[in-house]
């Protein structure tokens, strides 16, 4: 199956088992989604959000809502997903400079206030989640308490996903560099 979000203000959720694509169904939602659906193994579900700030979660069967919730702000950036004591997770940030833990049920555990827009993909290793801010710094966050654990601050935006190898995180800037920082 893959699931495509649209400018059009909707979510589709296509078969791919039969070598042609068949739409299984289309979801209607507030505003264009410009970000790819995160796919909830744990609960056979699919997460996406709207350019408003609506986080949808849906059954990946069927294109039913199963709950929604109102960011602050628009979500551009891709979500990610992580286990929390054998719970599946959703991170994501929005434009207003949080960034959201929710559970599956889509109970808000936690957010983290950044200070610039949050555009940049989620990287999850172990307990820890880490993503870039418009504000030039890359954080890392403690998944169960949200509570920073790390912080680099480079010369320009962080957009990209940071890719975690070893004790190690590598990240790029709109300042030009690539960096790699000890964890």
């Amino acid at each position: 199956r893959i699931f495509i979000g649209s400018e059009d203000k909707r979510l589709f959720g296509f078969d791919y088992s039969t070598g042609s694509p068949k739409k299984l169904w289309e979801y209607d939602i507030d505003s264009p989604c410009r970000m790819k659906p995160c796919v909830l193994s744990t609960i056979d579900a699919v997460a996406a959000a709207s350019v408003n700030g609506s986080v949808y979660a849906l059954d990946r069967a069927s294109g039913k809502c199963r709950w929604n919730f109102a960011a602050g702000a628009s979500v551009i950036g891709n979500m990610a997903s992580g286990m929390i004591s054998g719970v599946e997770h959703i991170f994501f940030g929005s434009d207003d400079g949080n960034f959201y833990c929710m559970d599956s049920s889509g109970k808000k555990l936690w957010d983290f206030k950044t200070g610039g827009k949050i555009r940049s993909e989620p990287a999850v290793s172990g307990n820890r989640v880490f993503f870039g801010s418009e504000d030039g710094f890359l954080y890392g966050l403690d998944m169960v308490t949200g509570r920073e654990i790390f912080r680099h601050k480079t010369g320009g935006i962080i957009y990209g996903r940071p890719l975690l190898s070893g004790d190690r995180i590598y990240f790029g800037s709109t300042d030009g560099y690539i960096y790699s920082a000890g964890l």
